[in-house]
């Protein structure tokens, strides 16, 4: 064989040599990759940092949720859950429902805000009434509840049906007072973005309230749990029911007394002599004196025409959420029958029923339909 071709195979058998090397040591560093990547996933498993975006969704789903006038059960963690992971193509938690462990440490953030949320509407309620500057009537505290609320995710609308529902916790408060110093848990920061072990341990580290904690059950949102699901099976869960209709004049006629100047327009409300009226029991009996300004029954002429209505009265819809969350909002449209939706929710939500129901206003009289605006004004699921 000519030298020439001799030096061309030695030359070609160097760089076979040298490439083979050279993939054997890719071999060990993939394998040390690999390995520092399954730790990697480990650490994250353990970890969970929300974006500023993600804890918007969260917090405004959890707002949005407490603030549903027909609410009856205030523990929304469990629904604010599954909004989120039914709407998780859209709000930016895709990632975080494809990990078990990250999916409870969401569950875990999630009972914080929600907690943030209950907290931050009951002391709202309690500044509306309580002797002090932020003290007002009904019009001004739903219409803040709303800014408060709703912010950002619907427009800050609030309609009669969320009316009614103020006037009726600010009725509880006035009777209960004492519940209001209590917080149902420590409140966390509405800015808090990180989970996981650490962030858990700096929320055992916030301040406690004032008035402490009240024993399971016994907070102020757990009573008004209970207190409204006895009403409803007593009564049923419609406010056009006897019972229902009955209290809620007695609601508005204290309101009325108290707040002379605040015409509620969100609720249209007609006089008939005193020998017409009915009042409602009282629902104290078996808890703390009234305070607040509160006075014993009240015989008003105070009536809410918006309860004496037709029987077309609707049914009340499910608790549920139909919003557009920020700042992904720009992604979602409410699912109704004329706006397409991106953002879609079940059947049984708010968004369905509101503009699934009643669609003949000539149902009702003209005093009822110009407060529904397609809202029902049921205080709560069905059994």
């Amino acid at each position: 064989m000519p030298p020439a071709h001799w030096r061309v195979a030695i030359y070609h058998q160097g760089h076979v040599y040298e490439t083979r090397q050279i993939l054997e040591e890719l071999r060990i560093e993939q394998a040390t990759l690999k390995a520092q990547i399954e730790d990697m996933k480990g650490n994250m498993s353990k970890h969970l940092v929300l974006t500023q975006e993600q804890k918007d969704e969260v917090t405004a789903v959890c707002k949005c949720m407490v603030f549903e006038p027909t609410r009856s059960n205030y523990d929304i963690s469990a629904e604010v859950v599954a909004t989120l992971r039914s709407n998780k193509d859209n709000n930016g938690l895709k990632g975080i429902f494809k990990s078990p462990a990250h999916v409870k440490i969401l569950t875990s953030y999630v009972r914080r805000q929600s907690s943030y949320a209950r907290n931050h509407y009951r002391k709202h309620l309690k500044e509306s009434i309580a002797d002090g500057k932020k003290k007002c009537g009904i019009s001004k505290c739903v219409r803040e509840a709303g800014k408060k609320l709703l912010e950002g995710v619907g427009k800050g609308d609030v309609t009669a049906a969320h009316a009614l529902r103020i006037a009726i916790l600010r009725h509880f408060i006035r009777n209960h007072p004492h519940l209001m110093d209590y917080a149902d848990e420590d409140e966390p920061d509405e800015n808090e973005v990180t989970s996981g072990p650490e962030s858990s341990m700096n929320t055992m580290k916030k301040r406690k309230r004032a008035g402490g904690r009240a024993p399971d059950g016994q907070d102020f949102w757990g009573l008004v749990t209970k207190f409204i699901e006895g009403k409803n099976n007593a009564w049923g869960v419609n406010l056009k029911s006897e019972g229902w209709s009955s209290y809620i004049n007695q609601c508005l006629a204290e309101e009325h007394r108290l707040f002379p100047d605040d015409k509620i327009p969100l609720i249209p409300i007609h006089t008939i002599s005193p020998s017409q009226n009915i009042v409602a029991q009282s629902d104290s009996r078996s808890l703390s004196p009234r305070a607040f300004g509160a006075t014993s029954d009240v015989h008003s002429s105070t009536v809410a025409s918006s309860l004496m209505s037709s029987s077309a009265f609707p049914a009340p819809y499910a608790s549920g959420l139909a919003v557009s969350l920020p700042p992904l909002r720009r992604h979602y449209e409410v699912n109704s029958p004329s706006t397409p939706s991106q953002y879609r929710l079940p059947e049984h939500s708010y968004a369905h029923n509101r503009h699934s129901s009643w669609s003949d206003p000539a149902h009702f009289e003209p005093s009822l339909s110009s407060i529904l605006q397609n809202d029902s004004l049921g205080v709560g699921p069905a059994a």
